[in-house]
């Protein structure tokens, strides 16, 4: 999801992330399958009452390159797989903030 110039609400939903094979993962440059993937949020984005079901080698909520203030809160996180992968690396600008709090199965943290 790329929102460029909107505040975007993202609520009620499920996410059910399918595993990902150790194969796939074996090729340089492959990631894990994602169920909410952010990418190059520069607005403000409110991700809330969400289900994230991550399987084996699967990721729930991806949040990658992001210069907007992002919350993450009140979502259900279940599964074996990483509830949320963040990557802000080359980073040549800095974030507004990433906020995750009050999530079941996912501690809380913040990106300021």
């Amino acid at each position: 999801m790329l929102p460029y110039g909107l505040n975007v609400t993202i609520k009620n939903n499920t996410f059910d992330t399918p595993a990902t094979s150790l194969q796939v993962l074996s090729y340089p440059g492959n990631y894990p399958t994602i169920g909410l993937h952010l990418l190059d949020v520069n607005v403000s984005t409110i991700v809330v009452n969400n289900i994230f079901i991550t399987n084996e080698h699967s990721t729930g909520l991806a949040v990658v390159s992001s210069t907007g203030n992002i919350t993450v809160a009140n979502n259900i996180f279940v599964g074996d797989g990483q509830p949320i992968a963040v990557d802000f690396y080359p980073r040549p600008f800095s974030t507004e903030g990433l906020y995750v709090y009050d999530n079941i199965g996912q501690p809380d943290f913040s990106v300021p």
